[in-house]
């Protein structure tokens, strides 16, 4: 009877940890790529529009990620792995400067850098608390994305998130890194500052940016649908301020030629 009681305890132990590891994660992330045109070339990159969702959903949340009624763990860093089947250029476009559109609203940073401008976007937040309280808000913001200066030679995007209704301007800088491997290229790296005020739970942006350099029309993003399954994909890592488990929801984008 006390070696069946010694094991039953045991057995009990184990699915206790078991269960506290299951409920480390408070917050489950997606991700979503679109990419229009989707009919493209197989050999040649045709410019496209590029749009990523990526969703902060705190567990048992019974709304949605635009309309939130609990508050997400929040996220320290988000990158965003792309299919090799996408370029992105920047020779020859605007830069922008972090500090010219820090603190400013989004009329007044497109004044600023408007040249500069890639793309657009909307976020939905709540003010920060802990992670499955009920979410401060919604407030929805808008976002607007900036080509920046070079870091270590790597292109950066400036995204600026306005939410007016909280006054409150936050500038999240994103640099495009190499060393993609199998069916990837770059990576977007995007930090998330612990001094953000708010926890994101829908976050998304639309690049499209066409310009001329040296007389020759450039695209900042362009696409072709080389692979044999007709897909470009994507790959987020979602690392969180609340050292939860980290998360890495996929997409992908269906393409023909």
């Amino acid at each position: 009877m006390r070696k069946h009681l010694v094991w039953i305890i045991a057995v009990a132990a184990v699915l206790s940890v078991a269960a506290v590891a299951y409920a480390a994660n408070t917050t489950t992330a997606t991700e979503k790529i679109g990419v229009s045109p989707s009919k493209l070339s197989k050999k040649d990159f045709k410019g496209v529009k590029l749009t990523t969702t990526t969703t902060f959903l705190a567990n048992g949340d019974p709304g949605t990620s635009t309309a939130p009624t609990l508050t997400p763990a929040a996220a320290s860093d988000v990158k965003l792995k792309f299919d090799d089947d996408l370029k992105f250029t920047t020779k020859g476009l605007a830069t922008c400067k972090q500090s010219q559109i820090e603190q400013t609203t989004t009329d007044q940073a497109i004044n600023k850098c408007g040249k500069a401008k890639i793309g657009t976007g909307s976020a939905t937040v709540c003010v920060v608390g802990t992670p499955g309280s009920p979410c401060a808000g919604p407030f929805t913001g808008k976002i607007t994305a900036f080509n920046g200066k070079p870091k270590n030679g790597n292109p950066t995007i400036l995204l600026h998130v306005r939410v007016d209704a909280l006054s409150s301007t936050v500038i999240l800088v994103g640099t495009l890194k190499g060393g993609g491997s199998g069916d990837y290229g770059k990576t977007l790296d995007v930090p998330v500052p612990s001094t953000v005020p708010t926890a994101t739970t829908n976050f998304k942006v639309a690049i499209e940016k066409q310009y001329k350099y040296k007389g020759k029309k450039k695209k900042y993003v362009t696409a072709r649908c080389a692979d044999k399954d007709k897909k470009i994909n994507l790959q987020a890592t979602v690392t969180y301020s609340a050292g939860e488990d980290t998360d890495k929801p996929s997409s992908f984008q269906k393409c023909s030629t």
